[in-house]
């Protein structure tokens, strides 16, 4: 006892051990943030992509750019994350496989819609392409000074959860005030005779004032995003509907169709995800002696 109480001693007199420069951890990465006590706004979050080069520098234009989807924040930045990189390849049908990117941790809420959003973009290529590079940069917005047809998007992307601030720019009227209109009769576009788009929706804003009588008026296409057929449906069910407690003025429905799937690309060969630890097989005969170890041992006596 006297012993061990010696050695404890001796190890409590030793100095602290230095830390080597090698094992000394990095600084934080530096996040530009609105400092303390300045007023948090709403802002709107885009993603703003560059051409694309594959190859040694060859340009390759796109038959259908698809943009990431807007996002809403509240002055999380206050210039928006760091750009970010995509390397890729293009098959022989101008769709993106093989993405990598080095996005960092921190940043993988905000930038979970860039690779999706390439896969469903679509190239004008004549061979297979390899090497290829993309560029997204972020742009920060208010949602007072954001482009409506930013807001729009935003909308649908949100499955129109938004405020009532972005409403109010979208179709500015007293058709959100208190009493809200009573819904007396309600029409659904037929989605069953819609053309869903390949891994992007197809979305439309209806604006219309309501008259003292319930009866809709002025009808219009407010923001769209291109889609005739979806268009021409929405105004037909907005001007089917009737409401109480009008006049109003400013109001607004929205509608959008699902994505259609895009096929995943083809599982690359296994000597493509060698190293990959969530990759490695194991063998049939290691799993079955592991099976009869676990039996055996929970047959041996205790």
């Amino acid at each position: 006892m006297v012993a061990r109480f010696s050695v404890l001693a001796c190890a409590l007199a030793l100095p602290a051990p230095t830390l080597a420069l090698a094992d000394v951890p990095p600084p934080p990465p530096v996040m530009d943030v609105i400092p303390v006590g300045e007023p948090r706004l709403p802002q709107v979050m885009t993603w703003q992509a560059s051409e694309v080069t594959c190859g040694a520098g060859v340009r390759i234009a796109a038959a259908d750019m698809v943009l990431p989807n807007p996002q809403p924040l509240v002055s999380r930045f206050a210039i928006g994350p760091e750009p970010v990189t995509v390397t890729f390849a293009i098959d022989a049908e101008g769709r993106a496989h093989s993405m990598t990117s080095t996005i960092a941790p921190r940043l993988r809420g905000v930038t979970s819609d860039l690779l999706p959003a390439l896969r469903a973009s679509r190239f004008v290529v004549g061979a297979p392409q390899t090497g290829c590079t993309i560029g997204y940069t972020a742009r920060m917005q208010e949602i007072a000074e954001a482009p409506l047809e930013v807001l729009a998007r935003l909308g649908v992307a949100q499955r129109l959860r938004i405020g009532k601030e972005v409403w109010e720019r979208l179709s500015p009227g007293d058709c959100r005030d208190a009493p809200r209109l009573a819904p007396l009769a309600r029409s659904f576009p037929d989605f069953r005779k819609l053309v869903r788009r390949e891994g992007s929706r197809e979305w439309t804003y209806v604006t219309y004032d309501v008259g003292s009588d319930g009866v809709p008026v002025n009808v219009a296409t407010a923001f769209t995003s291109g889609y005739d057929a979806l268009d021409a449906e929405a105004r037909a069910v907005v001007a089917a509907g009737r409401f109480a407690g009008g006049p109003r003025k400013g109001c607004a429905q929205a509608w959008w169709t699902g994505a259609e799937t895009i096929a995943a690309p083809p599982v690359p060969p296994v000597s493509d995800t060698q190293g990959n630890p969530a990759c490695v097989q194991i063998a049939p005969r290691t799993v079955f002696h592991v099976k009869h170890s676990l039996k055996r041992q929970a047959l041996s006596p205790s």
